[in-house]
């Protein structure tokens, strides 16, 4: 199963009670969490929301993930509980693993972020969860650009989104962050010419070009100049 899965997944609040997510791409993870961070309130997030990291140098006993697993979650909503570079697990706790997921607290969702593909032994152990592979083809950024614009609230045309193709590359994480300053644009639909003249502006609107404009009170000007250098500077 793919991204796109994930994606529809999260739409219908992880409604399974564990998930493997495979991705050879850090920022795909990254991605998963921060989505999956968001479907618990933020009052909730201190209890409801945990993430374990099985190389992390204060790494936590995987005794202790599943006794998180099945406490009782706080307020009425479920737990959410990550486990990243679930890779690194021991055999012994596989194991413990495999008995946990026959029966699972129905209370916590459990997602196990997997550094590249899966082994095959570990699925076969694993059958009762949901697999999905995140990563994204070079022939997928295009379409994975536009819907990650929309999910930050604009919308990127065609044109635009091929400029930023030609000139960043596929490199997910710098695509996504060159969509948060085209948040700052002020526009529902961002086009091929809004982002040439951001990239662009850095060379055209400087500190001197703000101050003429607002002595020339002309707001329109002076706020776009503000923009551009807060993006660019």
């Amino acid at each position: 199963m793919s991204y796109r899965h994930f994606l529809d997944e999260i739409k219908k609040d992880l409604p399974s009670p564990a998930y493997l997510l495979s991705a050879s791409d850090p920022f795909l993870h990254t991605e998963a969490e921060s989505l999956i961070k968001d479907l618990v309130p933020v009052p909730e997030r201190d209890f409801n929301f945990q993430v374990f990291d099985l190389i992390s140098s204060d790494a936590v006993a995987f005794d202790q993930v599943l006794d998180v697993l099945n406490t009782m979650p706080f307020f009425s909503g479920r737990k959410f509980v990550v486990v990243e570079n679930f890779q690194k697990l021991l055999k012994k706790d596989l194991k413990k693993l495999g008995q946990y997921l026959e029966k699972p607290s129905q209370s916590s969702v459990l997602i196990l972020l997997n550094a590249g593909a899966a082994k095959k032994e570990i699925k076969d152990v694993l059958k009762n969860l949901k697999s999905m592979t995140l990563d994204i083809s070079e022939r997928e950024v295009h379409s994975w650009l536009k819907v990650k614009a929309g999910a930050k609230g604009i919308g990127l045309t065609d044109t635009a989104a091929d400029y930023l193709l030609g000139t960043i590359g596929p490199d997910l994480g710098l695509l996504s962050s060159e969509l948060d300053k085209y948040t700052l644009v002020g526009k529902p639909t961002v086009a091929r010419e809004d982002i040439i003249e951001i990239t662009e502006g850095k060379r055209t609107y400087n500190a001197f070009a703000l101050v003429d404009a607002i002595r020339a009170r002309d707001t329109d000007l002076a706020f776009k100049i503000y923009r551009v250098l807060r993006d660019t500077e």
